[in-house]
């Protein structure tokens, strides 16, 4: 399988990338959010356009105390939303954590008044 790899990638060297990496790896502008989920943050963050329209993601995100810490991105299937209660998970194991909602819809304990 390796071996395979290898011998592909001078195939994909030109390949055109969709993505624009450097302005995906720049920080996106936060905007806090109203939320009764207790131990976790709520916000909003501006993400790519949407047929020319400036867009927001919903997210829970949570960082418990320590210096470094590990991380994780938790993205739901289909017809979810944030889940605070990953958040309070990943957290209660060390772990920095955001969920992020990936469809439009903001938790029922979360403002759905975009700032």
């Amino acid at each position: 399988m390796k071996l395979a790899l290898l011998l592909a990638a001078p195939l994909f060297a030109h390949a055109a990338i969709p993505w624009d990496f450097k302005a995906l790896s720049q920080t996106p502008k936060v905007f806090e959010a109203k939320s009764e989920e207790p131990g976790v943050h709520a916000v909003y963050f501006e993400s790519v356009p949407f047929h020319g329209k400036p867009t927001r993601v919903f997210a829970y995100y949570g960082i418990p105390p320590g210096r470094k810490l590990p991380a994780m991105v938790l993205v739901h299937g289909g017809g979810g939303t944030a889940f605070a209660e990953w958040v309070r998970l990943w957290n209660q194991r060390g772990y920095a954590a955001i969920a992020m909602d990936t469809c439009g819809n903001v938790p029922e304990k979360a403002s759905t008044d975009k700032p």
